[in-house]
């Protein structure tokens, strides 16, 4: 007899007999049955009704309708010049290479055979917005329903009030959804941001029909499948297993619950803690075995499997090498396996009670999924799990290690637990390989790669260039958030606010005083509340009075919800200034989805309590009240609208256009040129009107009305060389580009091109040469570019260049294990700068250079001169103002005359006033100029160029910044201030704008200072402690130009002691005068050759300029003038150059451990 047996049907004469509730599952009766008999052979009618499809397709219209009307027509300005370019020419955009999507818009480009690349692709995502709204619709009607008939006191309500209630909500939330700007904003560009949320959206529909049917396996595949596929487009969907985990958990503890009694549970523990030890400790002592047979492998045997099969085999047979030894590995085993022990207890408690299995069946997936992926990292050269993401245990143990573990484990627990009939090995082994098939996706990136195409981010037709691309390399690590910081509170903070201004009408109280500023904030503060109580509190409310899967259902909306939102908070880290606000913004899409869901499920509850409070409520009130609801999504679309829109925007494509052909008095760009990309646009768009805005017909090309219509059919700059300035020091990124134009790129025409490329990824370019046009992407006349040896070199110079001078406050210079590591922006962009001048000089003879500036590379200072919205590198260095005055009164007349007629161009029109990206943009360009008007001391021309980029955009910091700077370089310290105070308080959370405001202070302050220390020191000349500060002052003025001459002067004086000098040597360091302070030094040991701290500041300096043996040589009198000094050696790392060299370690003596 079932445990839950089948309540009477309601005596309510409105409802239909046909669709009676259930309540082990809310839906018709034949879904609920308890019965021994399988279930999938019982015949049910379709989950999702004809009136959903028809909701579904109706909002799909709707929203695909506006999506169309707001598309962008051509290139946009933030990352769809690289994915067009990427997609279009079956390339791999930038990492981790969305590979899903790529795949899918070169797939697309052919099925949308006209029209310019960019729209063809937009056209796509227009298509998935739409879907996004549709499945959101058919997810949202069908659960709401399955939510009204689950709780038992909405019994008494007609099948029909239930359907409309569904069906209204249902369409609202989802037409919210669609006006929210996580959706309509990405889907109206071509980007693959909406597709990462059709994903979410879409593995949630699956996973809720599997959970209403959990007999239906075909639904846990789907969603699997999607789950795998939704990883290949973009990795932050990975979250999503959590929420999938404990839903299945959930659904199952709560159906056994209503089936089994206590005494089951007793039982299934009592089995579980006897018998689930086996497949923990055969994993284990496989383990040790496969250790101890690794160990005791002949070196015969190692050396045939290394022929045959590659040092990853060898690898994986012994383990990963640990460093620490196989105790210490064997250890870390026991570590995991133990916890795995913990938890396969209640897993056991679980698999015994439940029907369904579907937990176990899906960790064994998960353990054999894992154990695929460690396989495929440590053979594309991953060591550790951490060094993709920081977790604690595992994260530690080798990478081939791991794999083996979970391998081991996976196959013990699937045979241990299909012998007892606790799992299905062939469902478990379906979910593994359905999953694989998903993420399998990624195996076009090296497939693209191999066929050498324009988007050839990462490389990664090598192991290292996958490795580098999937694990997002490039970019800086994941530094998860912690609870203990008040910034995360401000993050949390952030995050609800954007939130609730997507989902409630909020008063603006910024410009409001007195009392009507206190009742907006009072109808704010109602607005909140209401919202939550809707979209929390209700729900919570119905969950008491739920039968089970509308509860598991619940649980999977909240987990969901939380996982998206905070769990992502924490991951992602979001810095608090309002450019990242705006960039991370777009990776809590999902978790907005997953709100409305709440929210719809709430407005769903109010409406069925009204109807059972007020039974006599007449239904065309009811159809009145839900249809009401369908003006709710007006509130999105009234709050968004002006951010989403992305309808007659050309302002990529003018961005991209005018580099080529700026206009006014400006020639084209010369034939032939090399262009020195900067910022994402700088070199993201002109890539796109290189590759493929030059390659389709001309009718096909995009003719702008408001600049040279009748010129843009007739583009084609197929000639000109596009490379990236900040990404020279890249291995990967040289490695593709001298694919595209060295001397050594790959001719399917020329073998000897070809001999470093592997076999099969000469087929497929021998396939790509005329199927994909690789024959013609590039230009003919190939060009210099540097080899891996020249980078290598240039690496040097720099490190050679640091030993002459103090890193920079942005070099990060570190030494680690003895080899010099750098980190840091400038350190990087120095080495840049050394790499794109070798490129100029070895090219300039044959072929013109320009450049659209991100970082300031100083060498090309002297050769600049604008060129429209960019700038020409002459061949050689332009006479200055003062040796020409003519040519720069040209420069300037020309210059000014464009750029005031271009602000005024788009500031008459409002597409430029809501369009936040092209306003930035434009004002980056206009401030590189002006930083050209600085550098030749042209201080008028310079403050107008900056003034003007601050009005293309107030809230740039690079415009305000430079103007500060330049300011300060004038002596006017106020008007600095101001500037800076000004750009503070539209981003108020930019910590980089307080300290500046703040440095600027002390700037002030210290002005006001050195005039007293000045007269002090006069005074007083030979004040060690004046002639400190009045150092420190002028560095703290911006003024470090004039701390040599007061070094100089000082050091100058007769008698001063050695203290004094040393100080002085110290003050030569920190403004990178190093022979100034070995001359200081040196002077010293003159005058006291057993100065100890002399021979040690010699030690050190000389150290870090790479004389090994002169810096012994002073270590060594500094150590035996004064022993004390050995500790100090032992542990100072500024010797860390010297650090292993066996005569270093004889200098500072052995070290004493104590013992206890």
């Amino acid at each position: 007899m079932a445990k839950n047996p089948q309540p009477q049907p309601s005596q309510n004469p409105n409802k239909p007999a046909a669709e009676p509730s259930a309540p082990a599952e809310p839906a018709p009766a034949t879904e609920s049955a308890t019965t021994s008999a399988p279930l999938a052979s019982v015949s049910l009618p379709h989950l999702f009704k004809w009136r959903d499809w028809v909701l579904a397709l109706a909002t799909f219209l709707i929203a695909g309708a506006r999506f169309l009307y707001d598309m962008s027509p051509e290139v946009t300005l933030q990352d769809s010049g690289e994915l067009v370019t990427g997609a279009f020419h079956f390339g791999v955009p930038h990492p981790p290479g969305y590979p899903l999507w790529a795949l899918l818009g070169w797939l697309w480009r052919h099925l949308i055979p006209f029209g310019n690349p960019a729209w063809r692709i937009c056209l796509m995502s227009v298509l998935t917005g739409a879907l996004v709204v549709g499945v959101m619709t058919l997810l949202m009607s069908r659960s709401i329903m399955v939510l009204l008939r689950s709780l038992t006191w909405a019994e008494e309500i007609a099948d029909d009030v239930k359907h409309w209630l569904a069906l209204a909500v249902g369409a609202t939330v989802s037409l919210m959804f669609g006006f929210n700007r996580g959706v309509w904003l990405w889907a109206c560009v071509p980007e693959m941001r909406v597709l990462n949320v059709f994903m979410f959206t879409l593995t949630a529909c699956t996973f809720f029909a599997w959970m209403l049917r959990p007999h239906r396996h075909g639904f846990l595949y789907a969603t699997i499948l999607v789950y795998g596929l939704g990883i290949s487009n973009h990795q932050t969907i990975m979250v999503m297993a959590l929420p999938f985990v404990v839903g299945a958990i959930v659904l199952e503890l709560l159906e056994a619950r209503d089936e089994k009694p206590v005494s089951a549970f007793r039982d299934a523990l009592a089995l579980a803690i006897k018998q689930d030890w086996v497949p923990t400790a055969g994993a284990l002592a496989t383990m040790v075995i496969l250790l101890q047979a690794s160990g005791a492998m002949p070196a015969t045997l190692r050396t045939q499997i290394q022929t045959n099969w590659g040092e990853f085999a060898i690898r994986v047979l012994s383990f990963g090498v640990a460093s620490k030894g196989i105790g210490w590995l064997t250890g870390e085993f026991v570590k995991v396996l133990v916890l795995w022990w913990a938890a396969s207890v209640g897993l056991g408690v679980l698999t015994r009670v439940s029907r369904y299995k579907v937990v176990s069946e899906l960790v064994v997936a998960i353990l054999l999924s894992a154990a695929t992926w460690a396989y495929v990292m440590a053979w594309a050269g991953m060591r550790f799990f951490k060094e993709f993401v920081p977790v604690p245990i595992i994260g530690k143990v080798p990478l081939e290690s791991a794999a083996v573990l979970f391998t081991v484990l996976g196959l013990w627990y699937l045979g241990y637990a299909w012998k007892r009939q606790l799992v299905s090995w062939h469902r478990s082994l379906i979910c593994t390989v359905v999953f694989l098939i998903g993420v399998g996706f990624y195996a076009y990136m090296p497939i693209a790669s191999a066929t050498n195409p324009p988007m050839n981010w990462g490389y990664t037709r090598t192991p290292q260039g996958f490795l580098h691309h999937i694990t997002r390399g490039q970019y800086e690590r994941l530094h998860i958030a912690s609870p203990l910081r008040k910034e995360f509170y401000i993050q949390l903070n952030l995050f609800a606010t954007a939130l609730v201004k997507q989902y409630t009408y909020l008063a603006d109280t910024e410009n409001a005083t007195g009392a009507v500023k206190a009742a907006k904030t009072l109808f704010n503060a109602v607005s909140v509340l209401l919202l939550g109580v809707v979209s929390f509190g209700l729900p919570v409310l119905a969950f008491r009075r739920m039968r089970s899967r509308g509860r598991a259902w619940l649980v999977f909306v909240w987990v969901a919800f939380l996982t998206t939102s905070i769990g992502l908070l924490f991951i992602i880290n979001p810095a608090l200034d309002r450019q990242n606000q705006e960039i991370n913004l777009k990776f809590f899409a999902p978790a907005h989805g997953f709100f409305a869901m709440m929210l719809g499920y709430g407005l769903a509850f109010a409406l069925a309590s009204a109807v059972v409070s007020w039974k006599q409520l007449p239904k065309p009130a009811i159809w009145v009240a839900g249809a009401a609801l369908l003006l709710l999504p007006l509130i999105p679309f009234h709050v968004n609208w002006a951010k989403c829109e992305q309808r007659g925007h050309d302002f990529g494509y003018q961005f991209g256009y005018r580099m080529f052909y700026p206009g006014g008095d400006y020639p084209p760009m010369d034939q032939n040129a090399v262009l020195y990309g900067g910022t994402d646009p700088g070199r993201f768009v002109p890539t796109y009107m290189i590759f493929c805005e030059s390659r389709v017909a001309p009718r096909d090309r995009f003719q702008d009305s408001h600049f040279d219509p009748e010129g843009g059919k007739n583009f084609d700059r197929r000639d000109v060389y596009i490379i990236t300035q900040n990404a020279l020091a890249d291995s990967t990124y040289m490695s593709y580009i001298r694919d595209h134009y060295d001397y050594s790129r790959p001719d399917w025409n020329n073998p000897n091109t070809l001999t470093n490329r592997p076999a099969w990824q000469n087929r497929l370019l021998g396939w790509a040469w005329k199927t994909l046009d690789r024959q013609n992407m590039y230009p003919r006349e190939p060009i210099w570019i540097p080899s891996e040896q020249d980078v290598q070199r240039a690496f040097q110079e720099y490190v050679a260049g640091l030993r002459t001078r103090a890193p920079l406050p942005e070099e990060q210079v570190e030494i680690v294990d003895g080899r010099v590591s750098v980190k840091g922006v400038a350190g990087v962009m120095n080495i840049n700068g050394i790499l794109t001048h070798w490129i100029f000089e070895r090219n300039k003879d044959k072929h013109s250079f320009y450049v659209e500036e991100s970082y300031v590379i100083p060498w090309m200072y002297p050769y600049l001169e604008p060129a429209g919205i960019i700038m020409k590198i002459n061949k050689d260095p332009l006479p200055t103002p003062q040796q020409n005055p003519g040519l720069w009164a040209t420069i300037i007349q020309r210059d000014r005359a464009y750029w005031d007629k271009l602000e005024k161009e788009f500031m008459a029109r409002p597409e430029f006033k809501r369009d936040t990206d092209a306003q930035k943009t434009f004002s980056k360009l206009r401030s590189a100029i002006g930083g050209v008007y600085a550098f030749r001391r042209l201080a008028a021309e310079a403050e107008y160029a900056f003034k003007q980029a601050q009005r293309l955009c107030a809230e740039s910091p690079e415009a305000s910044f430079r103007c500060a700077q330049l300011y300060m370089e004038l002596g006017r310290v106020d008007d600095a201030i101001a500037t800076l105070e000004a750009l503070e308080r539209l981003d108020p959370l930019n910590i980089k704008i307080k300290e500046a405001r703040q440095q600027l202070q002390n700037a002030k302050k210290a002005r006001e200072d050195i005039v007293t220390l000045e007269a002090m020191l006069r005074n007083d000349p030979r004040n060690i402690q004046i002639f400190l500060q009045l150092a420190n002052a002028y560095f703290r003025a911006g003024q470090p130009d004039r701390i040599r001459p007061l070094c100089d002067a000082y050091i100058v004086q007769p008698n001063l002691g050695g203290n004094e000098m040393i100080l002085v040597a110290q003050t030569y360091l920190q403004i990178g005068q190093v022979d100034s302070a070995l001359g200081t030094l040196q002077r010293i040991l003159a005058i006291n050759p057993r100065d100890a701290q002399a021979h040690y500041a010699i030690a050190i300096i000389r150290a870090n300029q790479g004389a090994v043996n002169e810096a012994l040589d002073s270590l060594e009198k500094a150590v035996k003038i004064s022993p004390p000094l050995r500790e100090q050696a032992r542990n100072d790392q500024r010797l860390a150059p010297l650090r292993f060299n066996p005569r270093f370690q004889q200098i500072i003596g052995p070290v004493n451990v104590p013992l206890f």
